[in-house]
């Protein structure tokens, strides 16, 4: 995960220390099993798909035989 990365960078250049990057890793992973959760269960926060297309047809191609 490119986050996991990024803290692994901070941790490397000695912008975090060893416990903050601990607890920094720890929320992403528990943010990670939260979207997946959500993922999961898609159907429960997106609605249902009636798959509708609620455009009006267009032309797109004219006729130039004219």
């Amino acid at each position: 995960m490119e986050t996991q990365h990024w803290i692994d960078e901070a941790y490397d250049c000695q912008y975090l220390d060893p416990k903050q990057t601990e607890e920094l890793t720890e929320e992403l992973l528990q943010i990670g099993r939260m979207l997946n959760s959500m993922m999961d269960k898609a159907s429960l926060f997106c609605g249902q798909s009636n798959h509708v297309i609620r455009d009006k047809p267009v032309e797109y191609l004219v006729n130039t035989d004219d």
